[in-house]
This record gives structure tokens, C-alpha cells and sequence, in this order.
């Protein structure tokens, strides 16, 4: 709620804030130590304090841009290209200055903000928030006005929170049209999205003061206090982002910050097909490469793959934090599971959309569910178990893998585990886990063999033969490590069970390289694989996935080249087609 008292109580609140109130007093104490801005040195100090206390993130906008490609031998990452960014601090110091930027912010020139905005835009980025800061304290701190609004992303994204629909017509003069999933706070968010994309910051300002009246609030300073206020409300959920807890995103206003243009690089996809035959393929993406600031992305084709909705869902924990390893599972009552792994948390969390096959699918906060990594799809035995393989990966790390690991941090055994249910997912259980020698990121997956023995094969290191494997035969309780007849790098294989007992597997042929993608067919149980298809002989191609169709069609999906070409591909093929060794009426195409 927001009302005149709200407003009054709110500035005691904030300073009285443990983080808040400590960095307000810094940030006051020295634009009044250093208020002039015709030092370029001087201001670029307090372009990083105002970066620092306001997460503006400008380290990651500035410097160079530097693309790597990881290195299928060593599995380490290579620099491939540096460029220089046209924007820099000291640019950014020096257009303050020219702006003849004190006399109009102490007279509260508000085109300050769109002006300097075009001008970052010019150079690479548009940095509206920033800005909007810098002008606002100055503004406030030393000469006591408030004739500025501060844009951020707590602001676009909440202020709509406040808004009732009699509210939203009398400020934008039309009646809110929601569609499917959509809320106030998404309508009004992507209203504020456009003042940002056009620079409009007097369209901004004013949107702000409407609000304010149509709330009848006149107190003094009331721009900056409904600042503070928004913020105050939701500095639980600011704090939940930075502690690494996934949240889901559906609306349109939202998933603009996980479209393709964005992305530097992408890889480890899945796919599903529903019941009604819609497919939907994930991966993950995200920053600069494999780390901090991750997301996993949910794309839609209802028109068997010829075209993608990219994306219709996103899955981000924020940019201390990483979503990575996603995985697709339509399980047997029809429901699409999305899981994927969160870490800090050093977790696996998951999604179930009831109906995939609606107009417009809807998909619940995600939950936890146990230590690890999950990447592989679940296994459904003859008895009736979900059986989900989840690992607790070893410690291999080198020098900079911290982000990639941190498993140690999981108390108890680093095992590849299995977590049963018996409750169509309400719970689960950890049964045994497999000690598969020289293993890291396990990723491993279940078959049941016809004597009900339950099959599991691992990732194993470079130089251990790629695949390791181990039995049960009491259901997954214990493992016994058995020697593997196959071969090959350490990656991702997908492994499965076919209607007529045929056992299909996706990875590499004859080679220790990420190449030679290929699906090879068993008839013995997955003994030997002497039928093959070669689905993609290029470099780097690797970690598919599959899914079936009632008519026995398999679609696969696999990266190539994560950060030059930054392909996912999709394949489409039949048993047949294995055994013939070559593609009948299937199909090959980029996602």
C-alpha cells in the first residue's frame, strides 16, 4: 500500500536500513566532500561509488569485450577475440563535463538525463538507470531538491504492483488489456520499457507524479521517498535474487532480457515433445560463458520444429548466482517437467506444467529438490518408480573452476544418486548412489534391462574412456561399478530404451573429440551398437538429447560451436533410419 503516511514514515525506515542506511551516509558524505563535476578523475570516482551502492553493473558494460571458446581437449577456455567497447569511464567522465552537467542538475534540467542516455546509446549502451542516479543524488544531496525520479529495475518492475485498474486508466488513458499470464505489474512494466528504449525521461517523471497524485500524496521530496518505499517493500525478494532463488518468467516485458540477440554464447540443450505434439527445447545461456549470471531458456514450436517461440519461459536466479544444465521430462500423466540446477544453492529445482499442450502453458514457482546436478531425463521402471538420476559431483576443480563446482559445500558422499518416487513426484527419497571411478560432472542416465536390473552409465574424465558404468539389482538401493564396453570423450550421451526393447544411444563414433555425432542402435540389450546414423561429423558438436513420439519418431537435439556459431540443432529420425545409416524422410535444422 501506498499512501501520504507511508511516504512520511518511509525515509526513516531506509536510513535506519543496516545496508541502506550505511551507504546513503556514504554517498552524502562525499558528493558534499567532492560536488563539482569538471574533474574527469573526481567523477569517475563517484561514477563507481554511485555503481557500487546502486548495483548498476557498469563493470560489465565498460572495457573490452572478450569472446572465449572452450577447448574440447583440455576443457578449458581460450580467448578467440577482443575488441575494445566504444564506451568507456573516462568517456563517460568527460561527456559529464561537456554537458555543463552542475548548473543544470542544480536547476533540475530533467532532458540531462535523456541527453547523456543518447549519447551512451551512441556508444554502445544505453545507460537511462545510471543516469537517472547520477542526476538524482546530486540533485537531492547537494541542493536539497527533488526534481528527478530514479529509473531502475525494482521501480519497472513493481510499480505496477501498486496500480488498480481504475488507477492504470487515468494514467495511461485506456483500460488494461491483460493477456494470458499477464499482470498489472507486467503491463505497466513494459509501458516503463519504452520510456527507457526512447530515452523518454520526462514521459517518466511524469508517469511518476501522476502516479503520485491519483494517490494523493504531497509530502516533501516525494519523488525520492517513493523511491525509497518501493525499494523498502521489496528488499525481501532483492535479497532472496542475490541468495540464488530461481524465479520463472513468462511475460513478454520480462523475457526481453533473455532474447537471442543478447546472448554471447549458448549450449547443453533438451527437448520434449507433448502429448498433442508440441515440441519445446531449453538450454542455457547467459553472461560471458559457463558461470555466474546463467539463465535457462524455454523454447516452443507448434509446428514440429519448422519455427521457435525463443523464449516463451526463462528460469534466472540472478548475477550472483547461476541456473545451468536444464532438462525437459513429460512424465506419465502427460505433465512437463522442467528441471534445471541452481547453484550457489548447489541444488536441483524443477517446474511441472500441468497442461503443455494449452494455448498458453503456465509453470509454477519452482521447487527444491534434493543436492546436485540433474541433467538427464527421469526413468519410469516396469514397476511403476520415477526414478531421477541426481548427482553430487567430485571436486576435480583447477584454479578458476570455483563457479563450476563448489560441490564441497554439500556435506556427505559425491556420488551419481537416484531419487525415487512413488507419488507421481509429490515426494522423493534418495536411494544408492554409483562410485564410478575418475568422474566429475557425472550426468549420468538409467535404463532397466529385461531382467529388471537397472543400468547406469556415467561421464567419466578424459583418459578414463568417457563412459563408466555400474548395475543394481535391487532397484537402485546399491551400485556395483562394472566394467563399460563403450568409449569415447568426456561428454554428454543420451541412452534409452526403444519400443521393441532396442536401446538407443547418442554420442560420438570412433573418436575422443566432440565430433561424429551419431545415433547407435542395440538389439542385444545394449551389449554392442552396430547399427549406426550419422547425425553431424563436424568439431564441435556435442550433449544430446531426445525424445519420442507415439509413432516411434525420435527428435534429438544437440549444440554446436557454443560461442562462434552458437547453434542448437534438431534431427529427426526413425529406428529405420538407424538401421539403414542414413536419413529416410527426416530432417536436419537449426533451432
Amino acid at each position: 500500500m501506498i499512501n501520504q503516511l507511508e511516504l512520511e514514515l518511509i525515509g526513516a525506515k531506509v536510513k535506519a536500513d543496516a545496508r541502506y542506511g550505511e551507504e546513503y551516509k556514504i554517498l552524502r558524505s562525499a558528493l558534499l566532500a567532492f560536488p563539482d563535476n569538471t574533474d574527469s578523475t573526481v567523477i569517475a570516482m563517484k561514477i563507481a561509488l554511485v555503481d557500487m551502492t546502486n548495483s548498476t553493473q557498469l563493470s560489465r558494460l565498460l572495457g573490452e569485450k572478450v569472446v572465449t571458446k572452450k577447448d574440447p581437449k583440455t576443457g578449458k577456455y581460450k580467448e578467440v577475440s577482443r575488441s575494445k567497447k566504444d564506451i568507456t569511464l573516462g568517456k563517460i567522465a568527460e561527456q559529464i563535463i561537456d554537458v555543463n552537467f552542475d548548473g543544470r542538475v542544480a536547476r533540475g534540467d530533467r532532458s540531462l538525463v535523456g541527453e547523456l542516455a543518447r549519447w551512451s546509446q551512441s556508444q554502445g549502451v544505453n545507460l537511462f538507470s545510471f543516469f537517472s542516479k547520477y542526476c538524482c543524488y546530486h540533485n537531492e544531496l547537494l541542493y536539497g531538491r527533488d526534481d528527478y525520479s530514479i529509473y531502475d529495475s525494482v521501480v519497472q518492475n513493481h510499480l505496477g504492483d501498486y496500480i488498480s485498474a481504475a488507477e492504470y486508466e487515468t494514467l495511461f488513458g485506456a483500460k488494461p488489456v491483460l493477456r494470458s499470464n499477464q499482470t498489472m505489474a507486467g503491463l505497466v512494466r513494459n509501458k516503463i520499457e519504452q520510456m527507457r528504449k526512447h530515452f523518454d525521461y520526462d514521459t517518466y517523471v511524469g508517469l511518476i507524479d501522476q502516479f503520485l497524485a491519483v494517490k494523493g500524496i504531497t509530502c516533501d521530496n516525494k519523488r525520492r521517498k517513493l523511491d525509497w518505499k518501493i525499494w523498502y517493500d521489496n528488499r525481501r525478494k532483492l535479497r532472496e535474487d542475490s541468495m540464488g532463488i530461481p524465479q520463472i518468467y513468462t511475460d513478454s516485458g520480462d523475457l526481453r532480457a533473455f532474447l537471442p540477440e543478447a546472448r554471447q554464447w549458448l549450449g547443453i540443450p533438451g527437448i520434449e515433445r507433448s502429448g498433442g505434439g508440441r515440441l519445446f527445447v531449453t538450454f542455457y545461456s547467459g553472461g560471458a560463458g559457463e558461470g555466474y549470471g546463467n539463465y535457462c531458456a524455454l523454447l516452443q514450436s507448434d509446428d514440429d520444429g519448422a519455427t521457435w517461440r525463443d523464449p516463451v519461459a526463462a528460469v534466472y536466479a540472478g548475477d550472483s548466482a547461476r541456473c545451468f544444465d536444464p532438462c525437459l521430462w513429460i512424465d506419465p500423466l502427460g505433465r512437463l517437467w522442467w528441471t534445471f540446477s541452481v547453484q550457489q544453492d548447489c541444488g536441483v529445482w524443477y517446474s511441472v506444467c500441468e497442461n503443455p499442450d494449452a494455448p498458453t502453458p503456465t509453470w509454477p514457482q519452482p521447487r527444491r529438490l534434493a543436492d546436485g546436478v540433474m541433467m538427464n531425463k527421469p526413468l519410469v521402471t516396469s514397476a511403476g518408480d520415477w526414478l531421477f538420476p541426481v548427482a553430487v559431483w567430485r571436486d576435480y576443480r583447477t584454479a578458476g573452476d570455483d563457479v563450476k563446482f563448489g560441490f564441497q559445500r554439500v556435506e556427505g558422499e559425491k556420488k551419481s544418486f537416484v531419487y525415487r518416487s512413488r507419488d507421481a513426484g509429490a515426494h522423493f527419497e534418495r536411494l544408492g548412489g554409483a562410485d564410478v571411478p575418475q568422474t566429475s560432472f557425472d550426468e549420468h542416465m538409467l535404463i532397466e534391462q529385461s531382467d529388471g536390473s537397472l543400468r547406469m552409465l556415467v561421464r567419466t574424465l578424459h583418459g578414463a574412456g568417457g563412459i563408466g558404468e555400474a548395475l543394481s539389482r535391487d532397484g537402485g538401493l546399491t551400485w556395483k561399478t562394472v566394467p563399460c564396453g563403450l568409449s569415447g570423450p568426456s561428454s554428454r550421451f543420451y541412452v534409452r530404451t526403444l519400443p521393441g526393447d532396442s536401446v538407443l544411444l547418442l554420442y560420438h563414433a570412433d573418436t575422443r573429440e566432440r565430433r561424429n555425432l551419431a545415433a547407435m542402435l542395440s538389439t542385444d540389450g545394449g551389449a554392442t551398437f552396430p547399427h549406426r546414423l550419422m547425425i553431424d561429423a563436424r568439431d564441435d558438436v556435442s550433449y544430446p538429447d531426445a525424445a519420442l513420439a507415439p509413432d516411434g519418431t525420435i527428435y534429438m537435439v544437440y549444440d554446436r560451436d557454443r560461442y562462434g556459431a552458437k547453434e542448437i540443432l534438431m534431427a529427426k529420425f526413425t529406428q529405420a533410419d538407424i538401421l539403414a545409416g542414413k536419413i529416410g524422410g527426416g530432417i536436419l535444422r537449426v533451432v
